[in-house]
Order: C-alpha cells, then sequence, then structure tokens
C-alpha cells in the first residue's frame, strides 16, 4: 500500500503541525475538529502563546493510529508549569452569577407566548452571508444566521414566523477576509470607512466598505423570506457627489443578477449611478422633508428588491430612525 503523505503546514494559533493523508482523506489543519472529537480530553490550547499542549506524558500518543480518521501531529509539550487559581477564583464567581438567572423550557415559554397572542421578535446576530451553509464558505461562522435559525433555536416552527425584516446598509461593509465585489479601495474606501465609523466596537478594527449590492441583497431576501426592508446609515453617504449600486455580476463574459457559487471567481460588477443628496439627513424626522434624490434612490432599490423599506436610519439616535410607510401597508 501507498505511505501516507506528509507535509508541513502552520496549524491553528501558528502552532506548528504536520499533516497526514489516511487512505486518501486529509483533514486541513484549520479545520481539526474530527481528532478533536477523539482525543480533545488529552489536549488544550493556549490561546496566547498559540501552542497546543498534549496533557500526557507520552510522545507516541500524537502519532496515534486512528483507522480510516486523519491522524493530525502537533508540536505538544508536557510537564509544564501552570497556576490555575486566578482562573479557578474567575470560574467559580461566574458560575455563582449563573444561578442567579431563572431557567426555564425556553421552548414551551415561547410557545404559550404565541398562544396568548403575544408578539415575540427573534434578533439576527449576524449577516446572511456568514451563515454556515448558505454563506461565502469558508468566510462564514458557525451557525445559521437566516431566518430558519429562529425556528431551530427557538424551537418554533416556520408557520409562526410573521413579519422578516431585513436590516441593510445604505451601502455595504465586510469584516475581515472574503470575497466583496463591490469594495471600494485606496482612498475612497478610506473615506467611507471614516465617514460611517466603520471600525469594530471592541476591538477597532477596520471594516472595509464599498457599494450597495443588489445581487447579495436580493440573494439574502430570498432565503430569508423578508417581507420589509429597513435601510441604515443613510445620512453617511451624504458627503458624496454622486453614488454606485451593483445591480448584477458579468463573470466570464456572462451577466447575472443571481449570487454565484463561487465567489472568489474574477467578478465584474454592473453598476447603476445615482446623484448624491448633498444634504445633512440628521436632522429629518418625517419622510416628507426629505431630499428628492435620497427618495429616489429608496424607490429605486424597492423596485429592484421588490421589498417595501418600512424604515430608515438617519443617526444613531432612535429619533432618527424614520417611519417610511404604516404598517398596515407592509
Amino acid at each position: 500500500s501507498a505511505q501516507p503523505r506528509r507535509e508541513r503546514s502552520p496549524g491553528p494559533m501558528g502552532a506548528a503541525v504536520r499533516r497526514t493523508s489516511v487512505a486518501g482523506f486529509a483533514l486541513a489543519p484549520s479545520r481539526p475538529a474530527v481528532l478533536f472529537t477523539f482525543v480533545a480530553r488529552y489536549l488544550w490550547v493556549d490561546f496566547y502563546s498559540g501552542v497546543l499542549h498534549v496533557v500526557r506524558d507520552d510522545p507516541a500518543f500524537c502519532r496515534l493510529p486512528l483507522i480510516g480518521v486523519p491522524c493530525v501531529e502537533f508540536q505538544w509539550h508536557h510537564n509544564f508549569e501552570y497556576d490555575l487559581k486566578p482562573l479557578e477564583t474567575e470560574f467559580f464567581a461566574a458560575l455563582e452569577y449563573l444561578t442567579t438567572f431563572t431557567l426555564v423550557d425556553s421552548a414551551n415559554y415561547i410557545h404559550q407566548a404565541l398562544e396568548a397572542g403575544k408578539s415575540i421578535l427573534a434578533e439576527g446576530a449576524q449577516g446572511t452571508l456568514l451563515d454556515i451553509d448558505f454563506g461565502s464558505y469558508p468566510y462564514v461562522t458557525s451557525s445559521n444566521t437566516v431566518t430558519a435559525g429562529a425556528c431551530t433555536g427557538l424551537g418554533v416552527s416556520p408557520k409562526d414566523i410573521g413579519r422578516v425584516f431585513g436590516i441593510f446598509k445604505a451601502y455595504c461593509t465586510r469584516v475581515g477576509s472574503g470575497p466583496f465585489p463591490t469594495e471600494l479601495h485606496g482612498e475612497e474606501g478610506e473615506a467611507l470607512r471614516q465617514a460611517g465609523h466603520e471600525f469594530g466596537a471592541t476591538t477597532g478594527r477596520p471594516r472595509r466598505t464599498g457599494w450597495l449590492d443588489l445581487v447579495a441583497l436580493n440573494y439574502a431576501n430570498r432565503l430569508n423570506g423578508v417581507t420589509d426592508l429597513i435601510m441604515t446609515k443613510a445620512d453617511v453617504l451624504s458627503y458624496m457627489e454622486s453614488l454606485k449600486a451593483c445591480t448584477g455580476y458579468r463573470i466570464a463574459g456572462e451577466t447575472t443578477e443571481y449570487m454565484p457559487f463561487d465567489l472568489e471567481q474574477d467578478i465584474e460588477p454592473i453598476y447603476s449611478e445615482f446623484p448624491a443628496w448633498k444634504e445633512d439627513l440628521t436632522g429629518v424626522r418625517e419622510r416628507k422633508d426629505m431630499p428628492d434624490s435620497i427618495e429616489h434612490y429608496i424607490r429605486w432599490v424597492e423596485e429592484q428588491t421588490g421589498l417595501p423599506i418600512t424604515y430608515l436610519s438617519v443617526g444613531p439616535d432612535r429619533e432618527q430612525t424614520l417611519t417610511m410607510r404604516g404598517t398596515e401597508e407592509a
């Protein structure tokens, strides 16, 4: 039989790792979940030093053959010094705090509220393109971020979902790596980043910025069954002379308005251009006081998506969220 193929490659958190292909099946070092399933109780990761340790005084353990399962050989250490006392104090204090919460059977709690005619608002935590199944894999999170996640997360059925509000910015942003067809680079991207204060709230990490992408927005609308749109940060674009929005992609000479399976291929965005409003919107409180140019932009987005923009934000304050139409109209 052929010998397993080995190659050196950087491991998780920068630890040295040897990747071994067993029976023609390789486990990428960035996704060692299969290995951890079997040996998690023998391993721990020092997230500060980036070293994965084997807490068993047996060098051969790292080369333990798992029939039909990839073997990953990590840089390992044993007999290292550690002091768990400070961590134990913090850990048990956290446990004590958790005892102050009231525990409920959440699925039954939600069902009882529905039967009583109460309104329930489920808020998504991350964007559609970070969904593990339908997002821009592998640049995704570890869960379902689409509307269906409310069913699996709360234990409610699809028929219990009423209106679905899709929240999007008047332009696009993305955190970290991943495909971004409408991204603005250089001075343009930096100007939009500064105008929109597009930096991570906790880390201060700069977000990537770009034009509104209707291909991505319509993809998200279909996946989530969106009934109403909420456009945010319209005030940010006031400094521009003109603005663009992407209506399609040109890929290998072909034009499409649908999200392609492979977003890392060469994609040329197809743009429509609009005059900017060139007015400070932060003081606007009613739709009738908005400039004609932003009204035109809003109506155009509604036509492109087939959905109403029910709310519009022109600033971070609650009073700067405008109701664009009565709820009975949507």
